[in-house]
């Protein structure tokens, strides 16, 4: 009997994590910015950065989008390739003032993160106070990268979400 209990919640949890991923491609892109929109959709409101691989990045100036949950975001950057939206990240630095933190901690965003869509599918980090949690759908994947800038610099939160067959393509090697 106590083997058929675990066997339950853990498939119950599996099925519970899965269908939480799923929300990550249900929603294809964040907000009004849709994997597939067409770069015309967007034009009056991006501001050319650059190219790279065939990639062009446009800063978004418009007054779409420019919270996540509820907290604000500093810069959003649109990536086309052939025109279409492939990428999106979305950045927000925080620098603390008279010792605590204006606005978002790490502690605030990750949880609503995993409420959106469940645990993250591998994490990474680094010696120089770098966090990288990955979310992978089965048609967009989402990167959260935590920056821990010091105590007088603050830290930045950046929040990259691609439409998985950009961006696995991109990481190939072949």
């Amino acid at each position: 009997m106590k083997k058929i209990i675990v066997f339950t919640l853990l498939v119950h949890g599996f099925i519970s994590n899965s269908q939480t991923i799923n929300k990550l491609d249900d929603k294809n892109g964040f907000k009004d910015f849709k994997f597939g929109d067409s770069y015309s959709k967007w034009q009056q409101n991006l501001v050319y950065q650059g190219i790279k691989d065939n990639v062009k990045r446009y800063f978004y100036e418009g007054s779409c989008c420019n919270t996540i949950y509820e907290y604000p975001i500093e810069a959003i950057t649109l990536d086309f390739a052939d025109n279409k939206l492939v990428q999106i990240a979305l950045l927000h630095k925080d620098i603390p003032q008279s010792g605590s933190y204006t606005e978002i901690d790490m502690d605030k965003i990750y949880p609503k993160l995993i409420d959106s869509f469940g645990v993250f599918s591998t994490k990474d980090s680094t010696n120089e106070g770098k966090l990288f949690l990955f979310w992978f759908g089965k048609k967009v994947d989402l990167l959260y990268v935590y920056t821990y800038l010091g105590i007088s610099a603050g830290q930045k939160h950046e929040i990259i979400i691609s439409d998985n067959t950009f961006s696995r393509k991109k990481s190939d090697g072949f």
